[in-house]
């Protein structure tokens, strides 16, 4: 079985400007991280043999029609703000990407997070659109969204916490800090409308700067990376002729062509704020940080007591509640946020262990130990991949 994660030697062969482009959109709001939305962390690769693709490279359908969007589409990305262990996460950012061949443009439209909305039996302080999520579901923000905006999706793309730095991390950017930066409305005087508007401005930074070389890469590992995002209506092809179409019209060198828009309409002009990641040159620069530090030795602790509730669960065969202990927090890539290599990956394994465990789904269980294996001999973590190996025979 071929893994989405052997796909990690385009880091040696393209580099990381390549994969920019779908990683970080994915996380910072576009259709393009259907493609390079990677999940594995970005880790010393101490060897690699590098398939050639040099052929396939040169058969990508960038000039077939067919392969190009011709219609409109709009997708809602909405990036998700989940604590440890919370199955209802709040919707931390809101944006539709629109993209027109017709008008030959894209919109990006963002949607301030703090917007009120009516929910009921909740006090109007809390009653705003982040909350909807949380309280009412999803769907009922999606239809406030589309009151909002006035737009329909065809597509929604939900990203989480976890997945935004084990993807930052792996595209070499400082991870907390950029984060921060995609967040903070605190420091700015329009609040949650700046921070909307940097985000998108950051999306539009991405797409201008990196669109070309990801648009080269070979179409079957497209293929295998659209595999790796969570999509509502989006079939590869259609995602794979929006990036045709982005290239084909030459999105890259025309900035003019994005437009950013913020719905409800401010009264007031929003700045203009880039992310200046030469700000952080070193790991050093920031990972020395004392409420970094506390929050690393915090989900550490957090996920050693997880584990040690979940090894109890297992000698006292309770299969059911040890599956409701480690679902939430598995499905959220808790491990993702430790910065340690040796760390985030030992807690992968151990999770991993206990979660297959707790699964009726035999399927399930060796397709998650499949892609864990196969994502050790990547990184050459010979150890915990033979343990993995181990499990996967004996179920």
């Amino acid at each position: 079985m071929v893994s989405k994660r052997k796909l990690s030697y385009l880091k040696r062969r393209y580099g990381y400007n390549v994969i920019i482009i779908f990683s970080l959109i994915l996380i910072l709001f576009s259709v393009l991280i259907f493609f390079f939305s990677l999940k594995l962390p970005r880790q010393k690769i101490k060897s690699a043999n590098v398939v050639n693709t040099e052929g396939s490279v040169k058969n990508n359908s960038l000039n077939d029609e067919a392969d190009v969007l011709k219609e409109p589409m709009t997708i809602l990305l909405l990036g998700l703000d989940g604590r440890r262990g919370d199955y209802k996460p709040r919707c931390d950012a809101i944006h539709l990407i629109t993209f027109s061949p017709p008008e030959d443009k894209i919109i990006i439209t963002s949607v301030p997070r703090g917007i009120h909305v009516d929910l009921e039996g909740v006090a109007t302080p809390s009653a705003y659109l982040a909350n909807a999520c949380e309280k009412r579901g999803i769907d009922f923000a999606v239809e406030e969204i589309i009151r909002i905006t006035n737009l329909h999706p065809d597509s929604i793309i939900k990203v989480n916490f976890s997945q935004t730095l084990g993807i930052l991390r792996f595209l070499g950017m400082p991870t907390t800090p950029t984060l921060q930066f995609l967040r903070d409305r605190r420091s700015f005087l329009r609040g949650d409308y700046q921070r909307s508007h940097n985000q998108a401005l950051f999306l539009k930074d991405m797409i201008l700067h990196h669109t070309k070389k990801a648009a080269e890469l070979p179409t079957p590992l497209k293929q295998i990376l659209f595999k790796m995002a969570g999509t509502d209506n989006l079939d590869f092809e259609t995602a794979n002729s929006i990036l045709n179409w982005l290239v084909k019209n030459d999105f890259y060198r025309k900035p003019a062509k994005i437009e950013i828009v913020i719905k409800p309409t401010p009264f007031y002009k929003i700045a203009d704020i880039h992310f200046a990641a030469t700000d952080y040159p070193t790991e050093n620069s920031w990972q020395n940080d004392e409420e970094f530090k506390t929050y690393q030795e915090n989900l550490k602790n957090y996920l050693e007591n997880l584990l040690e509730k979940g090894e109890k669960h297992l000698s006292n065969n309770q299969k059911k509640s040890l599956y409701q202990l480690l679902d939430t927090p598995f499905s959220q890539q808790l491990w993702l946020q430790l910065e340690n290599d040796q760390m985030r990956n030992q807690f992968h394994f151990d999770l991993l262990r206990l979660y297959v465990l707790s699964l009726d789904d035999k399927n399930e269980a060796s397709l998650l130990l499949s892609d864990f294996i196969e994502e050790m001999e990547i990184v050459k973590e010979t150890e915990l991949g033979n343990k993995a190996e181990e499990l996967l025979a004996s179920i």
